[in-house]
């Protein structure tokens, strides 16, 4: 069957603030429906890397400022994938699914760990921004795992009064980890000290 292509315009702000300049380019998606996105820092020149979860259990890689063509297509999920996170030195790429696991995978699309989490599906992830040694992940039944990322070793284990958590980021320092959930709630843990502390729980 032939595949249709749509053509999403994705625009990114250059790192420095105080600059007007933009850069715009085009991302074919393919039918099967991308389910999240994330990508690189800008600063890696044609190297940027923007990885696509999909529901087809795929994660894409693009090198949106070369071809717009999946430089990557990484199988290995057995089910859809629901978040995914490019460390911030570029080096890994996250994927989380609803088969429980956490996979981290190379540039090159060489799987390097798989993280398997409770028995519950894993719904975000996000990379420490300082740290890209660090992974986090959140699962459905509100459970938060810390791992190493290349070791696919669990450090630490949060868990949140909230269940189906959908997004998980940490602030720009790494001092403050974050998730909301499908109630709508938002929970703070302070990651500053040597132990992960419940900061705030601001419900809907």
């Amino acid at each position: 069957m032939v595949q249709q292509q749509v053509t999403e315009r994705l625009v990114r702000s250059d790192k420095d603030l105080n600059s007007n300049s933009k850069t715009d380019f085009a991302l074919p998606r393919i039918m099967s429906s991308a389910l999240c996105m994330a990508s690189s820092p800008m600063g890696h020149g044609a190297q940027i890397v923007v990885a696509t979860g999909h529901q087809d259990r795929t994660v894409r890689l693009w090198q949106t400022l070369a071809e717009p063509q999946p430089k990557q297509t990484l199988s290995g999920h057995a089910g859809p994938i629901y978040g995914c996170s490019v460390s911030s030195d570029g080096h890994l790429i996250a994927s989380a699914s609803h088969d429980r696991t956490v996979r981290v995978w190379s540039p090159e699309g060489r799987c390097l760990a798989v993280c398997l989490g409770p028995n519950a599906a894993a719904r975000a992830c996000c990379f420490h921004p300082t740290q890209p040694a660090l992974v986090a992940a959140a699962y459905h039944d509100g459970t938060i795992v810390i791992w190493r990322a290349r070791e696919g070793r669990r450090l630490v284990t949060l868990k949140s009064d909230h269940v189906g958590i959908r997004c998980l980021a940490y602030d720009p320092a790494g001092r403050l980890l974050a998730a909301t959930a499908d109630d709508g709630s938002v929970t703070l843990w302070d990651t500053s000290g040597d132990s992960l502390r419940l900061v705030s729980a601001h419900e809907a």
